[in-house]
């Protein structure tokens, strides 16, 4: 016989004037307790009405079910509780909701609510709204990359550039693929997420005076999983001998003063870490930035005995292996590192008793560990995932992040077979399209002494 001494049964339950809901283990243990006795007795033993009972007792198998399956938490079976009074109304606002985001335009909550104002003659409060979310499965998100265009009119870039590099691949015999990517380290993690209390007006952090203090770093790897030295450009002209020394072996460190790349410092980047020491064909694939597609980084590129592919403007956030996989997750460890070092380290402060920022020698190492944390394996799917080092026969298609079916252009797949096998593409036609793409998004670093970003700051999800 069960025993339900150890069932927990509201000991206020006959004095609340609200309505009571109970667990489906409790409602289980009703209805097993009502099957070797009866409905009276069992609804006087767990303090509900005999109606209640009987309606356990047609849920039986159901209840049983949610419970081996859920949890003895659950409250509700499926399909349970208050239904939506106008399920086409609630329908349609989620398709209204669904189809500005699939257009990548901006929903806010309030947005939401005065559309459902004009379309039905109610209040749409904030609790409605919250139920509205829930049902739907919507919740707010911090917007993790800002674009002019929305990815679908890219569609048509990214395959002609996917097959330009099989059509590279495929006369040259590349045995080498490199790739890389300018980010900016910022030193200062002020302006992330912090937890605070929940309903606080005010969210204030204290500001360290440093939160716009970085260093670029060029990140490069190659296909096989091998990860260059970093490249990082310091804001310091004179070298510092001990840094030097420490560092030398495991960065390459650009003593320019500056914290954008320019055609000398580009020309230092390539002879210092791409270099003549490998045999056979070489491909380096990069964005359209203006230092990358200059007659004297041609030139210098031509000494080595390297050949390029320009990623098309708009597309590097579907096409650049660092901006895809690498930036964040290395971003990330440097902002556990700088957290840690806030929580332990000993810190100097000046003579009006503001903090001073981490020493060179701390950062540079936050550098070259987060570089060396990122495993082989994500080196070599980034690859793969961005089109730039695929089996020639598309074998390799369904690894290309952007074309799956949850990816920003479902159906690409279709079209990439369609293309490949008409061999509708040329390359004239892709290299004209390279020459004739935007590349605002990286014309910043062409100001004089702006404090720079990286083309890949709107892809900065780690703070999501």
């Amino acid at each position: 016989m069960t025993d339900t001494s150890a069932v927990e049964i509201p000991k206020d339950s006959l004095f609340r004037k609200r309505r009571l809901n109970f667990t489906l283990d409790f409602k289980k243990e009703a209805v097993q307790f009502a099957i070797k006795t009866n409905n009276v007795k069992a609804a006087e033993r767990f303090s509900v009405s005999r109606q209640c009972i009987q309606n356990w007792k047609e849920q039986q198998a159901e209840l049983e079910s949610a419970v081996e399956k859920d949890g003895a938490k659950r409250r509700r079976l499926n399909g349970a509780g208050r239904h939506v009074k106008d399920a086409d109304f609630d329908e349609n606002l989620s398709a209204w909701v669904r189809e500005k985001r699939a257009k990548k335009l901006r929903v806010t909550r309030r947005m939401i609510q005065q559309r459902a104002r004009e379309c039905s003659d109610f209040k749409a409060s904030n609790g409605w709204l919250e139920r509205f979310l829930k049902r739907n499965n919507l919740v707010s998100r911090r917007p993790t990359t800002v674009c002019q265009k929305v990815p679908a009119e890219f569609l048509e870039k990214v395959i002609n550039f996917i097959l330009y590099i099989e059509k590279r691949m495929s006369e040259k015999k590349y045995s080498f693929v490199y790739a890389c990517d300018e980010t900016a380290v910022y030193l200062d993690f002020s302006k992330s997420l912090t937890v605070e209390e929940r309903g606080a007006k005010q969210v204030s952090v204290t500001s360290t005076g440093h939160d716009k203090l970085h260093v670029t770093v060029m990140l490069c790897a190659r296909s096989d999983g091998f990860k260059c030295r970093p490249f990082v450009l310091l804001p310091n002209k004179r070298p510092i001998p001990a840094i030097q020394k420490r560092f030398g072996k495991e960065l390459e460190l650009s003593w320019s003063g500056r914290t954008f790349f320019n055609d000398e410092i580009t020309k230092h980047f390539l002879n210092s870490i791409i270099g003549t020491t490998l045999f056979g064909h070489r491909l380096l694939v990069w964005d359209a930035f203006r230092c990358h597609i200059s007659s004297d980084t041609k030139s210098v590129l031509k000494q080595l005995r390297v050949d390029t592919a320009v990623i098309p403007g708009g597309t590097t956030k579907f096409l650049q292996a660092g901006d895809v996989y690498w930036n964040s997750p290395f971003k990330a460890k440097i902002r556990n590192q700088y957290e840690d070092w806030m929580m332990h380290a000993e810190k100097s402060y000046t003579a009006s008793g503001n903090m001073r920022s981490p020493p060179m020698d701390i950062y540079l190492q936050w550098i070259v560990s987060a570089w060396n944390d990122l495993p082989r394996e994500l080196i070599e799917k980034s690859f793969t995932g961005c089109g730039l080092n695929n089996a020639l026969d598309g074998t390799d298609d369904t690894k290309i992040h952007c074309l799956k079916e949850d990816g920003e252009m479902p159906g690409g797949f279709e079209l990439l077979k369609k293309r490949r096998q008409e061999a509708a593409i040329s390359t004239d036609t892709v290299e004209e399209l390279i020459d004739n793409s935007e590349i605002s998004e990286d014309a910043f670093f062409e100001t004089e002494e702006v404090e720079g970003f990286s083309s890949d700051e709107s892809l900065d999800v780690d703070e999501i």
